[in-house]
């Protein structure tokens, strides 16, 4: 069940924290989520703190409220120096706020029209070559192979990824146990994937709306794999 942890670091308030042990190394995993503005918190964190960041920040292309411009250089410069390595969706909007990478990640929604998405691209600081992610993301119609309409699916935030797109990233690029950090969780998929891949995640969404929900699908999920 979700938990009010009162021992926070770099905090004023409680996160939404749940934690199980992972049975397969006898080790503790936890995911925590903080209502609060990331920038609040990422000075005090230590140098390279965490293993891997992954993150979807605003991209200033006004689709909601909050999206009317981008993050502050001090974001960039904070996400890059408490991780060792990041994934940031929406990189070719943060290009002049960003190194020069060759290591993108191409995400093919493979849509079923013209006027959706084609794709999303994530900037990287992984030395590799461009990778592409073919997972089919249209509506309520997803799928890597099998694509699957759900007609009673109904999205939590409106730049929501799949939660499936993050297992992928995670299966990739990190290994069971890592420290992860997301400075705008949204919708919370993020932390679902995290949860059932047994990872550690610090995440930060500042509005409450989407902070409530995320924290109620993360606390519906854990009682899910109780029972088995």
């Amino acid at each position: 069940m979700i938990e009010r942890d009162t021992d926070i670091q770099n905090g004023t308030k409680p996160p939404c924290t749940i934690h199980d042990v992972v049975c397969s190394t006898g080790l503790m995993h936890k995911i925590s989520i903080h209502n609060e503005d990331c920038l609040q918190a990422l000075p005090n964190i230590p140098d390279n703190y965490y293993d891997l960041a992954i993150c979807d920040p605003p991209y200033g292309i006004n689709l909601a409220e909050w999206d009317s411009e981008t993050p502050k250089q001090q974001y960039f410069d904070e996400i890059r120096r408490v991780s060792k390595h990041q994934i940031i969706w929406g990189g070719n909007y943060f290009v002049d706020k960003l190194p020069i990478t060759e290591a993108w990640i191409c995400w093919y929604k493979k849509p079923f029209l013209p006027q959706q998405a084609h794709f999303e691209l994530a900037w990287t600081s992984f030395e590799m070559k461009p990778k592409l992610i073919e997972y089919t993301y249209a509506g309520n119609a997803e799928g890597l192979k099998n694509v699957r309409v759900d007609y009673k699916k109904k999205s939590i935030h409106p730049a929501q990824k799949p939660e499936n797109i993050y297992k992928l990233l995670l299966k990739d690029y990190a290994t069971e146990g890592m420290k992860i950090i997301d400075t705008h969780l949204g919708s919370g998929t993020h932390a679902l994937a995290c949860w059932d891949m047994k990872m550690n995640l610090d995440a930060w969404e500042i509005n409450p709306e989407y902070y409530q929900k995320a924290c109620k699908q993360l606390d519906e999920r854990s009682k899910i794999l109780a029972l088995w």
